[in-house]
């Protein structure tokens, strides 16, 4: 069945349906309230731990291994292990027994028996119920909170958790391994140093100090070499030139077979052979180039430097990794021996803010917030309730459900104002052009008030001065054609209402629909069903009846009348 969403239908709901409300909201605060009552007390008492960061905590919680100051997330993470830590196995299970498991969780090795470990289960216990550790993300505080039913010994499991937590924690952070780093710095020195003697042995086999810088020397002199032979070529170019103007410009004094012309044109020839010399050096492909054979040189130097260079590689790259392990090895050696000198010293990072005090209220059960829980529960579960017994109710409560149920209209809903006008006003506007109609009310079951609705419809008819035959199929079985041809013989514009209460079981009202101008369904509000209700429509009209519309009856309004008239301003 569709169910409207209106407002109005919400609040008829909820009053329709207030007594389920009530009672399942009841049952929810007395659930709560007994809780409260049977449930045992339980005292919490809490701590504080501070891990340092910084020149007074330990060297390996200040720095990184690369010796860069922690990050937030570093420290959160130092945090977070800590905590865990607190939560671990071992530490609670020494928790446990030195303050004594009894003591803790009396009577608990007589519920267990043999099925199961006591320890374990209250391990477990303390775990997951009653114990509370936890740090904000801006705080290096670690706040330790235990409930337990005895006061003192809640405070005395904080305290327990403080100081095994700080033993725990010297035996894991600073543990000591001075011995074994120290052997581990000998070997690393060991390696280091054959690695650096291999590496001096191949340098002087080959006879370098190292590759890169040879092989940049060589083409560097390689580059100057060729630069020295350009300038004296550029050289000796501009001398023979200047002893050319030079004897251009003694000719004009001198004569051609004078000695001075004559030893400046000597002087001209052996410059003219020191630049032919001079280009000839330049020249690589000649056998008896000077800078080709220097280049020669120096490029096989080269290759010969090149060839040996995978070698010399391996070989540097190998002391490199020895040293970096060497000094690791020294820097954690360094931090062994100050942490062993801590741990003798009973120094570590961690120190008690807050030791824990001995509660004098219970923190369990939170009364307020449990009958809080308890109302919001109560009303939840009751809305729940309401809602689904609304959802699953197949039985008509509006005339807007049976409307969109039978897809007919619905011609008047009682006991609703002007009902009765509406019902005679519809009927004789749907018969306007029929005379004498036929008009069978049917119901679907026996006492839907079909009968007393006809009756007062009958009257309001006559008020009205209409003719009405009034006949009831359960009463009058026989002679009924005789006595309706007798009536409309006399009444010539007449109603004749057929009433016939359980359509379903009665044989005459089905053969009567037949006959009948039209057929109005009455249906009596949250008692008739919807299934039922359309099976009579289907039944009339499958013995060639004409349903016209349908009549609710006893419909009950359960918003308060106050309620109804601030909401909607308007008398039911």
């Amino acid at each position: 069945m569709e169910n409207s969403v209106t407002i109005r239908d919400i609040l008829a709901s909820f009053f329709r349906q207030y007594k389920t409300f009530r009672l399942i909201f009841f049952v929810a605060i007395l659930f709560g309230v007994v809780s409260l009552v049977i449930s045992t007390p339980l005292y919490e008492a809490s701590g504080s731990l501070l891990i340092k960061f910084g020149a007074d905590a330990d060297a390996k919680v200040t720095e990184t291994k690369s010796g860069e100051p922690l990050t937030p997330s570093d420290r959160r993470e130092i945090i977070q292990s800590n905590i865990d830590i607190i939560r671990s196995h071992d530490l609670l299970k020494m928790v446990i027994e030195k303050v004594g498991i009894e003591r803790v969780y009396p009577k608990l090795t007589e519920k267990v028996g043999k099925k199961d470990s006591p320890i374990e289960v209250a391990i477990k216990n303390l775990d997951r119920n009653h114990l509370s550790v936890k740090s904000s993300s801006q705080s290096n505080i670690i706040d330790v909170n235990v409930m337990n039913p005895n006061p003192k010994v809640a405070a005395e499991l904080v305290d327990a958790i403080q100081n095994i937590f700080i033993t725990r924690q010297l035996e894991i952070f600073n543990k000591p391994q001075t011995i074994f780093l120290q052997e581990q710095v000998k070997l690393a020195e060991e390696r280091l140093n054959k690695s650096q003697q291999k590496l001096r042995d191949f340098k002087s086999s080959v006879g370098i100090s190292s590759i890169e810088e040879e092989i940049n020397e060589l083409l560097k002199q390689k580059s100057n070499a060729a630069a020295v032979a350009f300038q004296a070529v550029d050289d000796a170019q501009a001398k023979l030139s200047e002893l050319k103007d030079k004897e251009a410009e003694m000719l004009t004094t001198y004569k051609a077979s004078s000695p001075a012309i004559k030893a400046l044109r000597k002087s001209i020839a052996e410059a003219q052979r020191q630049l032919d010399d001079r280009k000839k050096n330049l020249d690589s492909s000649s056998e008896e180039s000077t800078l080709s054979g220097q280049n020669d040189t120096i490029n096989k130097r080269i290759s010969q430097l090149e060839a040996q260079r995978g070698t010399y590689n391996d070989l540097a790259r190998q002391v490199q990794v020895d040293e970096t392990s060497y000094k690791n090895y020294v820097e954690r050696s360094e931090e062994a021996r100050i942490n062993a000198t801590l741990g003798e010293r009973k120094i570590t990072s961690v120190v008690v803010v807050d030791s824990p005090v001995e509660p004098i209220k219970p923190a369990r059960p939170r009364k307020l917030l449990t009958l809080i829980a308890a109302i919001m529960a109560g009303m939840v579960l009751g809305g729940i309730a309401v809602f689904a017994r609304e959802i699953f109710d197949e039985r008509f409560r509006t005339p807007r459900q049976l409307a969109r149920s039978l897809k007919l209209p619905v011609l008047a809903d009682f006991p609703k104002k002007d009902a009765m006008v509406q019902l005679f006003n519809g009927i004789d506007h749907l018969f306007s052009t029929e005379k004498q109609p036929i008009i069978q009310f049917v119901s679907s079951y026996e006492n839907e008030n079909v009968d007393r609705l006809a009756r007062e419809l009958s009257a309001f008819a006559a008020h009205k001065g209409k003719k009405v035959l009034l006949v009831n199929t359960k009463d009058m079985q026989k002679n009924i054609e005789k006595a309706h041809s007798d009536f409309i013989t006399a009444n010539p514009e007449s109603w004749t209402i057929i009433t016939n209460s359980g359509l379903l079981s009665d044989d005459l009202g089905q053969s009567l629909a037949k006959i009948a101008h039209g057929t109005i369904i009455i249906v009596e509000a949250e008692n008739t069903r919807a299934p039922v209700v359309k099976e009579v429509k289907r039944l009339t009209t499958s013995l060639g009846g004409k349903v016209i519309g349908a009549v609710l009856t006893n419909r009950k309004f359960y918003i308060p009348n106050w309620l109804y008239k601030i909401l909607y301003k308007s008398d039911k």
